[in-house]
């Protein structure tokens, strides 16, 4: 019978662990041992931890996303309908800052010259 080379070598160490009746070492050294094997096993128990919420995480982003990219949707409609329907009153849309960065300029005077040509000179009735 042939086996593979990974088996020939977990064999020994299988029947090593099996075959094992009594324990060899001092009882510090194996207390050690096992804390040591407690804090990797913690250890590994906190990483599957983190990589649960890391999951969690990711697929709430992944969410939110997709929230974002809906609302930026709806209020793109919601502009172009609102721009359509100021167009369908005949509303003006003004850029007030370059309304105020250049206003309407009148000859001094002309104030003035137009109270004069009212009715009555301009003279309260």
């Amino acid at each position: 019978m042939l086996i593979a080379p990974e088996a020939a070598d977990a064999a020994p160490l299988g029947m090593a662990l099996v075959t094992r009746s009594r324990t060899t070492g001092d009882a510090g050294g194996l207390a050690a041992m096992r804390d040591v094997e407690a804090r990797i096993e913690h250890e590994l128990s906190r990483l599957a931890k983190m990589e649960k919420h890391s999951d969690t995480i990711r697929k709430n982003a992944d969410g939110i996303s997709e929230e974002i990219r809906k609302a930026q949707k709806a209020l793109d409609l919601l502009l172009r309908k609102a721009q359509d329907t100021l167009r369908a009153l005949n509303v003006e849309l003004h850029d007030e800052g370059a309304e105020q960065g250049s206003p309407i300029g009148l000859p001094n005077g002309s104030f003035q010259q137009a109270v004069l040509s009212l009715p009555g000179g301009g003279e309260a009735a």
